[in-house]
């Protein structure tokens, strides 16, 4: 195991001590000041031929939500002929990476007319910093953002000031940003889209061949109280109980080795139930998709979500999903096409972990009602049909890549 240097002991002694919207405050500060200050040096320096189109700067091929999106937006610009540049940006060493389609339009300068940084608020002029504030100059500058509840936090004001508009991926999410907005926040439709391993089976993963396959998965560096896989957990065992072996409920939790003491957490729920399986090995997104293909309805009790990717991905793939009934994913989920499972509005309190402010509010699902919607699912296979066909057409219509690059091309006026 690789050692800590003391500057690496200093940085996590100090992030112990230091509250953490302080440590929030003083980050936008240095990093807000040093953008100031490069804008300044270079105000007067010429600025480069520009050529119309997008040149975004991205986690690309990052496994995790934020890290999805340059390849949504990129889908998007390829299917409206938006001309394209990528500068690729990685961060630290916990999430992994992987190559994407879009790579070869990865390039260390584009001179485009628009400029699209894709990081959320909380690191937003951290890197700006990284990519160079003076890249700025001349463009039309734009951040997309997703924020998952309510309130957007005031210690991330600054992150506002390098932009001309904020573009968001759920009127949720615009609601939430735009109460504390100087710039427009418009609301992107993302381009979803599935690519399942065909040749992923269940007997491979060592999920039961014959059972009603229930699947809820999340990545663990998202907060566990917020994709709340307890949750589905408990409605699971509240509908069946433990020992119905015709059901069965898969957690596919990304990320899991980063985590060990959630994870004992999540093995000691499971415990002896026969009927639960947990997956915590590393998939691709290829692979990932192959799993929500091999189950018969996708679960996501959530707290709170930006958008929700995989409720997305397998209404897409034509599965009945049953679904917290607030935040972003509200956007595309309805009585018409999912199950949207009542909730009560709570104050986070000792639920709250970084980003989360313990005063701030989200949903509490109703967990009884959940268990009601996995009963009636499992034993009514038209109304799986009826539901599943329902959420894909939805998808297909409205969050197709070409949905999104004429979006797109509204919002830059190309």
């Amino acid at each position: 195991m690789r050692q800590e240097s003391l500057t690496e002991k200093v940085k996590h002694g100090l992030g112990r001590i230091v509250p953490r919207g302080l440590k929030d405050r003083c980050k936008q500060a240095y990093y807000t000041n040093q953008n100031r200050r490069v804008m300044k040096k270079t105000a007067g320096d010429p600025l480069p031929a520009l050529t119309p189109g997008v040149r975004m700067y991205a986690y690309m091929g990052g496994a995790f939500g934020v890290g999805m999106l340059g390849g949504m937006v990129a889908s998007g610009c390829r299917g409206a002929e938006i001309p394209l540049s990528i500068g690729a940006v990685r961060v630290g060493d916990l999430h992994r990476f992987a190559a994407t389609p879009w790579d070869d339009l990865i390039e260390p300068e584009g001179y485009k007319t628009n400029n699209l940084f894709i990081f959320n608020a909380d690191c937003a002029q951290q890197l700006v910093a990284r990519v160079g504030a003076e890249k700025l100059r001349g463009r039309y500058n734009i951040g997309l953002w997703a924020w998952e509840l309510p309130e957007f936090p005031d210690r991330w004001r600054a992150s506002f000031e390098p932009f001309d508009e904020i573009w968001t991926i759920s009127d949720f999410c615009r609601a939430s940003i735009t109460k504390k907005s100087p710039v427009p926040v418009r609301t992107l439709p993302l381009a979803i889209t599935v690519k399942p391993d065909p040749h992923l089976t269940r007997r491979e993963l060592g999920l039961p061949e014959e059972s009603f396959l229930f699947l809820s998965m999340y990545d663990i560096l998202s907060i566990s109280q917020r994709k709340n896989p307890r949750g589905a957990i408990d409605a699971f065992l509240r509908a069946f109980g433990p020992d119905d072996r015709r059901r069965a409920l898969v957690v596919k939790v990304n990320h899991a080795a980063q985590a060990p003491r959630e994870m004992e957490e999540l093995r000691r729920l499971a415990a002896g139930a026969s009927n639960i399986y947990l997956v915590e090995k590393d998939m691709t997104l290829f692979q990932a998709h192959g799993l929500i293909r091999l189950c018969d309805c996708f679960v996501s009790l959530h707290r709170a979500e930006g958008f929700g990717i995989p409720v997305a991905e397998a209404m897409l793939l034509g599965k009945p999903v049953v679904v917290t009934g607030w935040s972003g994913n509200m956007d595309f989920t309805s009585p018409a096409n999912a199950c949207c499972v009542k909730y009560r509005l709570e104050v986070i309190g000792d639920k709250a972990r970084p980003p989360y402010d313990a005063w701030q509010h989200w949903a509490e699902p109703d967990l009884s009602d959940a268990a009601g919607y996995m009963k009636r699912l499992a034993d009514d296979p038209d109304l799986c049909r009826a539901l599943g066909s329902a959420g894909q057409e939805t998808i297909r219509s409205r969050y197709s890549a070409a949905a999104c690059g004429s979006a797109m091309r509204k919002l830059l006026k190309l």
